[in-house]
């Protein structure tokens, strides 16, 4: 959500936020989870965990990005779980 659309996105996330859903978001690595999450605390979100987790089930097997040398990443890496706001 931080990569593309990012204002869209806060707003997709404020009406999740509103109607109180526990929400499930996923990331291919770190940086992008973390990224993630800031943009989530930035809208008060109540975060089951104080940073993104691994997910205990991503995609199976990790993928190679051709655009860069020696970089894995695996679908679904990382995960952060919330609903409503703090």
């Amino acid at each position: 959500m931080y990569e593309e659309y990012t204002e869209s996105w806060k707003k997709s996330i404020g009406v999740m936020l509103d109607l109180d859903i526990p929400c499930l978001f996923t990331s291919y690595n770190q940086i992008e989870a973390n990224a993630d999450y800031n943009v989530l605390c930035e809208l008060n979100a109540h975060t089951l965990t104080d940073s993104p987790v691994t997910n205990p089930f991503p995609v199976n097997h990790p993928f190679i990005d051709y655009s860069e040398n020696d970089k894995f990443y695996q679908n679904n890496m990382h995960a952060i779980c919330f609903r409503g706001r703090k």
